[in-house]
């Protein structure tokens, strides 16, 4: 009696299939949006009211930089620092402050800090930003607005002196877009925070396409080498992965890719289709063979006999 086998050859691909289509969105996906957190020394930025390249001074900064500092920090602020309990708030003011500062290995926050922040050759001249996810802060009841580029400030007194943080807000999913990024944009961790989990997803497909149990051939079968099908199956990955990740990659991340050049994307995800029929091919040829019995020629595939 002949028995249909070969399903294992469909589910095969279909894990190397699912593993780069889930793989490359996770690999690509940026967090929506983003808070970032930096220390505000007004005296200096007071001061530096009166720097510049070319040497010239407008009016305007000239009026700021002769403002008594309590006046000075109204006119920046809007007015509308919030003040904050310290003792609730005290040990994040200071942590922010150092990763802000520049001393990193001594904040707590130090990883949170952009990459191109921490490059020894573009060393940062004011403070820098720490980011956090939108639910790691009570950011709405500091007075922070969604909408990319919003600021809000927050003080709290630190023995005889009063701290500031500046609160921004970055929206990733309109300020990122086709080629183009913020540049101090979050760490890695936290810009892609699915990176690993689609590492691990597309190697979960290599791994489930290698070690799925094979047919063992009988030596009266008549059936395609299995050298022929992966090089079938290499070519398939070949195609798949630039026509299917390139709209990521051009448009700055996974929902980019949709909400952003979408006929680029739906172009290059139609030609993507190819490879997954030559998937599905392939899985039929590895699955078939002919089986000779006593009794009959069965052509057998994993549709059935």
């Amino acid at each position: 009696m002949v028995i249909a086998s070969g399903k294992s050859e469909l589910w095969r691909r279909l894990a190397l299939l699912t593993g780069i289509l889930l793989g490359l969105a996770l690999f690509f996906y940026v967090a929506p949006a983003m808070i970032s957190v930096s220390a505000v020394d007004w005296e200096e930025e007071q001061a530096g009211e009166l720097r510049t390249h070319s040497g010239l001074v407008t009016s305007e900064k000239r009026r700021l930089s002769a403002l008594p500092l309590d006046e000075y920090i109204r006119e920046k602020s809007g007015g509308q620092v919030l003040a904050v309990d310290s003792g609730q708030w005290g040990m994040f003011f200071e942590q922010v402050s150092l990763a802000s500062s520049g001393q990193y290995g001594s904040s707590a926050y130090g990883s949170r800090v952009s990459e191109e922040d921490k490059d020894d050759f573009w060393k940062p001249t004011r403070p820098v930003e720490v980011f956090f996810n939108p639910d790691e802060i009570p950011y709405t009841q500091w007075g922070l607005r969604e909408g990319d580029a919003q600021t809000a400030y927050i003080s709290t007194g630190s023995g005889s002196e009063t701290l500031y943080l500046r609160l921004k807000y970055h929206d990733y999913q309109t300020s990122v877009g086709a080629m183009s990024s913020p540049y101090r944009a979050a760490p890695g961790w936290l810009y892609h925070p699915y990176r690993t989990i689609g590492i691990i997803i597309m190697i979960l497909g290599l791994l489930l396409y290698i070690f799925l149990p094979r047919r063992k051939k009988l030596p009266d079968d008549i059936s395609y080498s299995t050298g022929s099908m992966v090089a079938g199956d290499l070519v398939g990955v070949i195609l798949l992965a630039p026509f299917y990740g390139s709209p990521y990659l051009v448009n700055g991340g996974t929902i980019q890719a949709i909400t952003g050049l979408w006929p680029i994307t739906l172009a290059m995800w139609l030609l993507a289709c190819i490879s997954i029929y030559l998937f599905y091919s392939n899985a039929w040829s590895a699955s078939y063979r002919i089986e000779l019995t006593p009794q009959a020629l069965s052509l057998i595939s994993f549709k059935g006999v």
